[in-house]
């Protein structure tokens, strides 16, 4: 599941794009996907947004400006777009509205390589492209594809003004990664001999717009995996007040050949009152920890996983945190098992030797009882703090404690269930006690291949952890700009039969983003 962090992360900096500040023009005309004809195609990450200008004002337009400036009023880019707007004479709101408020694409190449390269493309009116002329000096090499090349900021970037058609389409790169740059420059007019939009994915995308053009969607954003994962992410973006919804597609040759459905009841059971909750599938997890390098855990050998427990254990896996009333974060971790009665003492073994490890690390002198699976359903507590206060803030500093407890899942076979762990009793009991209950509603028991669940709450969690005293970088402070998010993502069959031996599957997902009320 890490392509499906990677392809969030890129749905936000969409989304970010999507609702900044700029003007009112529309593009030059053609589909969102259109632009994907002047880029090659061996392009692994591809964002376009179009008709930014018409979010301006919208209801989430303040918060996502702030959310940008938030995020990029340090380091490379905002010292690129501050030189660029004075340059050619403008305020930087100006000159992001004129670059950027029409239709604006970013490619990379080799974005899982260690010299990744990127271009942007924008179309702009016929008063900016003038100004781009005039105002920017020709780079040192001056010509490329029989086109002036621009510098920016001392030739660390490069740009060209191509006219083309009714459309003033600029093109800037950094000079020190041409490659992409030289590539895309002689066909800004014309399109690639083998584009982008040719490809297998690109064309599925495109069917996908035509499924969601009720929808609107302004942005779409293609990623292709990388080699060893063999595969691409889609997705189309559109807003919705204060939300922004992405719908995904995905196409991956490696996906597991069964994958049991699972009722989206347990996840919603877990994410109540929630700051943060994922819940993910992970069926090669014994494997994994076959392959861990045991040296990894020299000096905390409580840690190495113990391979009788990983046995015993499911498919699933779950991370929670709910605000603690001890202050700060309360971390509840919970994993499937395929029999709590079974697997309960090697869970229990497992948590001892994590409690003498922690006590010995902290200087404590705690006492750890083996329980050795008696009574699963019963709350453990065991104190690593031997009475006495631990300074570690995320729990307010008080005495530290962990308890956990197992819980078999009703609608199942009475032996499946789940192990929770955590540092607030309260927490760790409520949130298995909540998935010991049958469902009140018809949509909670809904099945699906789910490959991941998940819900954070940002803003909440920075304003938690901010209580506690901890200093907080200047970079997550952005997150108090964002009051919700959540995603879904499962594996489907496909509405056509597949050739003899492909895959007639693909993965399917929804993420949706809510900003905060800036009016508030």
């Amino acid at each position: 599941m890490r392509a499906v962090s990677r392809l969030i992360g890129v749905i936000l900096f969409a989304a970010l794009i999507l609702c900044a500040p700029s003007s009112k023009a529309g593009a030059c005309g053609g589909d969102l996907l259109d632009a994907a004809q002047r880029l090659p195609d061996d392009v692994d990450l591809f964002v376009i947004v179009q008709n930014a200008g018409s979010h301006r004002t919208s209801e989430a337009g303040p918060a996502l400006a702030a959310l940008m400036q938030a995020i990029f009023s340090e380091g490379d880019t905002f010292k690129m777009w501050s030189t660029l707007a004075a340059q050619l004479g403008v305020s930087e709101e100006e000159a992001f509205d004129s670059l950027l408020g029409r239709r604006v694409a970013v490619a990379v190449r080799g974005m899982w390589t260690d010299e990744p390269r990127w271009a942007l493309l924008s179309e702009v009116d016929r008063t900016t492209e003038r100004r781009l002329r005039r105002r920017l000096p020709v780079a040192p090499r001056q010509i490329v594809a029989g086109r002036t090349v621009h510098s920016v900021e001392k030739g660390r970037y490069e740009l060209i003004v191509e006219r083309a058609g009714d459309c003033n389409v600029i093109l800037v790169a950094p000079a020190d990664g041409a490659s992409l740059f030289d590539d895309i420059a002689p066909t800004l007019d014309r399109g690639q001999r083998r584009p982008l939009s040719d490809t297998e994915a690109f064309r599925e995308l495109r069917a996908q717009r035509v499924d969601d053009r009720r929808r609107r969607s302004d942005v779409l954003i293609y990623m292709r995996l990388p080699e060893d994962e063999k595969g691409w992410f889609g997705g189309l973006l559109w807003r919705d007040g204060l939300g922004v919804n992405a719908s995904l597609i995905a196409r991956q040759k490696n996906l597991p050949p069964s994958i049991e459905p699972w009722r989206i009841h347990d996840w919603r059971a877990m994410s109540q009152d929630a700051l943060l909750c994922v819940l993910e599938r992970r069926p090669n997890l014994q494997e994994e920890a076959k392959g861990v390098d045991p040296a990894v855990f020299s000096g905390l050998p409580w840690l190495m996983p113990d391979p009788q427990l990983l046995a015993t254990l499911g498919e699933r896996h779950a991370v929670i945190a709910h605000r603690s009333k001890l202050g700060g974060l309360a971390i509840t971790a919970g994993v499937e098992m395929r029999d709590i009665n079974a697997g309960a003492p090697f869970g229990d073994a497992m948590m001892r030797s994590l409690v003498i490890g922690l006590s010995q690390m902290l200087g404590q002198g705690a006492w750890a009882f083996d329980f050795d699976g008696l009574f699963p359903e019963a709350m453990r507590v065991v104190s690593i703090s031997d009475g006495e206060a631990v300074d570690l803030p995320v729990i307010g500093g008080e005495r530290l404690e962990l308890a956990w407890t197992y819980r078999a899942d009703r609608a199942g076979d009475g032996k499946r269930g789940w192990m929770f762990g955590g540092v607030d009793r309260n927490v760790v009991a409520r949130t298995a006690d909540a998935v010991a209950v049958e469902p009140q509603r018809p949509d909670m028991e809904r099945t699906g291949s789910w490959l991941s669940l998940g819900m954070v709450k940002p803003a909440e969690i920075l304003e938690a952890i901010r209580e506690t005293g901890l200093p907080i970088p200047a970079p997550a402070e952005a997150l108090r700009w964002i009051s919700y998010m959540g995603w879904q993502a499962e594996v489907v069959q496909d509405e056509k039969k597949a050739a003899p031996g492909a895959d007639d599957r693909h993965i399917k997902g929804f993420v949706r983003f809510r900003l905060t009320n800036t009016s508030d």
